[in-house]
């Protein structure tokens, strides 16, 4: 995580005007992405797993908050490539 994350991450555990659950939630997923990206990237380098990787370092906070904030059965969500 980049320090403007670590400080948002930060601010948002000591407002109240965030529930800590959700908060703690978005952390989970940031957690997850950035592991599942660097598996996915020596997967790749071991000719394991798909020949084409898009890394999302630096990009996860601002996925898992949009993610997060989609309501079931009502938003739709398509991934795009950023170029």
């Amino acid at each position: 995580m980049t320090l403007s994350q670590n400080t948002l991450l930060k601010t948002l555990l000591d407002s109240s005007s965030y529930p800590k659950e959700k908060v703690l939630r978005v952390l989970e997923v940031l957690h997850l992405t950035r592991f599942m990206d660097d598996k996915q990237a020596k997967l790749v380098r071991q000719n394991k797993g798909a020949t084409f990787h898009l890394a999302v370092s630096g990009h996860e906070l601002i996925g898992a908050v949009s993610a997060l904030a989609l309501k079931s059965g009502v938003d739709w969500g398509f991934p795009y490539y950023r170029d």
